[in-house]
């Protein structure tokens, strides 16, 4: 058995109640893991020979971020080196600091922990900029912490997603502080709780309540056979209203924070092409002087000739890869006045009444997140409103009758499209068997269904925000109130 299969706390700094072991393993836990990145392990010596006497393991842990808010080796080296001293498992803490960084630092950390007893401790929600394949095989500890990330309220949704990106054992670790309780979680053991310092000495209130917490996938030996995908809605060409004038630098409704770091990370032809057919946006801007050869590398492996840049015959091998390249992106305007986009329906499909209970209004918590109600019976199904890829899920259990009361009634599943739109549709009572994070979507692949309400009349709040900004939104919504249903699938 891994230690990390048995309930333990993360310890912030040495003195006090966190030396109370007594206590802990009283109340079920097995271990403790200290930070070493704030205080030496020679301070975590009266904890460590405590938690030894008593057959508890005693590890390191720490955050990976350096003060320049980037990844620190120095810090991984150290957890190491703390590790094999104390011949002790080990936890590496690294978040905001991976993202954007492809597979480069997770092979690092895969490299230098080799094959030592270590897990990584991840946001509850991981990067999709991320490659986790390098560390699957290390324990995933998702730190859900409901006063930092709204996604921590799914933990179940979390782990989907961490199974998803290629992880092979997931764990949860929940939050003690700012306020948060033991009685937001379900203590299913094997858990962790950061950290023992907020417990306030009563570790016994965060006492495993149950076990059997699946931490593994389980795999159905003979899953049934997917139904082949309909067509598609008709495609439809929209003329652009005037010529394109592109001004320089190339740079039409980009998120340049989220991207600026790659430019210094550029690793080569196989990253180039990766980057290409998956970045949100892809433009001279984000990659300065690395985009031509970057450009040149996807024309090399759709084979076509280099040096013509993105032209019509390299968009559709991109398109054919599924590449993620918007609408408004300028380097798809340098080639062409016009291209098709897919039509788009009505959330609520043929055969199914529904009407507009609430016309356009913002999304509360959701700023810039346009929306429209639409009222129908429990139980109808929600449509996806045009093709995308299902990002991630979160919400309230229909049940939860305090819930329904202040107005966050059922269950949200967010879903981007292949252009500048990211959809948030809530108040479901209930999700398809087995929709998941990164499944594609089409116009009329069932999401939800509308959920039974007890406070107000059924509904599902269907909300969209664009990269170009409200007014897009604005119209992006109000063009699906007033698209034609289709047939649900």
């Amino acid at each position: 058995m891994s230690v990390f299969d048995q309930p333990f706390l993360f310890l912030r700094t040495p003195g006090g109640n966190v030396e109370d072991l007594d206590r802990m393993q009283a109340a079920g836990f097995r271990g403790v893991f200290c930070n070493v990145r704030e205080h030496e392990a020679a301070e975590w010596e009266v904890v460590r020979r405590k938690a030894l006497a008593r057959g508890m393991f005693c590890g390191p842990w720490a955050h990976t971020m350096n003060a320049a808010r980037a990844f620190s080796f120095d810090v991984l080296d150290k957890i190491i080196e703390t590790a094999d001293r104390w011949r002790s498992p080990l936890i590496v803490n690294s978040e905001k600091e991976l993202d954007n960084s492809g597979s480069t630092l997770t092979r690092v950390i895969a490299e230098r922990v080799g094959g030592r007893d270590a897990a990584i401790s991840m946001q509850a929600f991981l990067f999709f900029s991320v490659e986790w394949t390098p560390v699957k095989h290390l324990p995933m500890l998702l730190q859900i912490f409901p006063a930092e990330s709204i996604a921590a309220k799914d933990p179940l949704g979390c782990r989907e997603r961490a199974w998803n990106a290629g992880c092979e054992r997931v764990y949860l670790t929940f939050g003690s502080y700012r306020e948060q309780h033991p009685g937001l979680y379900r203590l299913q053991e094997p858990y962790s709780v950061y950290t023992g310092d907020d417990c306030g000495n009563d570790y016994q209130a965060w006492s495993p309540t149950s076990s059997g917490y699946q931490a593994t996938r389980q795999v159905t030996p003979n899953p049934p056979p997917r139904p082949p995908e309909p067509p598609p809605l008709p495609v439809v060409t929209v003329p652009l209203p005037r010529p394109v004038r592109l001004r320089r630098p190339y740079m039409m409704g980009v998120d340049v924070t989220a991207h600026k770091r790659a430019v210094y990370r550029y690793l080569g032809a196989t990253y180039a092409w990766k980057k290409l057919t998956h970045s949100n946006v892809v433009t001279r801007r984000t990659y300065g002087g690395g985009f031509d050869k970057l450009v040149n590398d996807a024309r090399h492996q759709s084979g076509l000739p280099e040096g013509r840049g993105v032209d019509a015959a390299l968009y559709t091998r991109l398109r054919a890869k599924s590449a993620y390249l918007p609408y408004e992106d300028s380097l798809l305007l340098r080639y062409a006045a016009a291209h098709p986009v897919l039509s788009v329906c009505n959330p609520i499909p043929l055969g199914h009444s529904g009407s507009v209970c609430q016309d356009l209004h913002q999304t509360a918590g959701l700023p810039g997140n346009w929306a429209i109600d639409f009222c129908a019976n429990p139980n109808t199904p929600v449509v996806a409103c045009e093709a995308g890829v299902v990002t991630r899920f979160s919400g309230h259990d229909p049940t939860d009758d305090q819930a329904d009361r202040d107005g966050v009634f059922g269950y949200t599943v967010y879903f981007r499209a292949l252009r500048t739109y990211e959809y948030f549709v809530t108040h479901l009572g209930r999700y398809p068997t087995g929709l998941s994070v990164g499944d594609k979507v089409v116009p009329g692949t069932v999401i939800g269904y509308v959920g039974d309400q007890r406070y107000r009349i059924d509904h599902t709040h269907y909300g969209v925000s664009s990269t170009l900004g409200q007014s897009d939104a604005k119209k992006r919504i109000t063009a699906v109130k007033k698209a034609p249903k289709t047939g649900a699938k």
